[in-house]
């Protein structure tokens, strides 16, 4: 499985044995607002697998006037898999909460 944010250049892969790839698998992003790319973190079933950024080039806001995608990027590369369940919080969740 991969995972990335271009204008965050965050991105890295986890390795998915055989037998998990029918297992449902909880994956979750969180965002603390602060304009940096170093505010976003990647969890995967609850363990956080990565949270720095390889390049810093968030400028401010994240707010855009395109819609967020999820499962595919610019309606290619969709995701092999179905998605279930997303939710879009107001507020940052902490590590217990994931």
């Amino acid at each position: 499985m991969t995972y990335s944010n271009h204008y965050l250049r965050k991105s890295g892969s986890v390795q998915l044995n055989s037998r998990d790839e029918a297992a449902w698998r909880h994956a979750f992003i969180t965002y603390d607002g602060s304009g940096q790319a170093a505010g976003v973190a990647f969890y995967l079933d609850g363990q956080c697998i990565n949270s720095g950024a390889s390049l810093d080039a968030l400028a401010g806001s994240i707010n855009a006037m395109t819609p967020l995608s999820i499962g595919s990027r610019f309606g290619r590369y969709r995701v092999k898999g179905m998605i279930d369940d997303v939710r879009i919080y107001d507020r940052k969740l902490n590590a217990e909460e994931v």
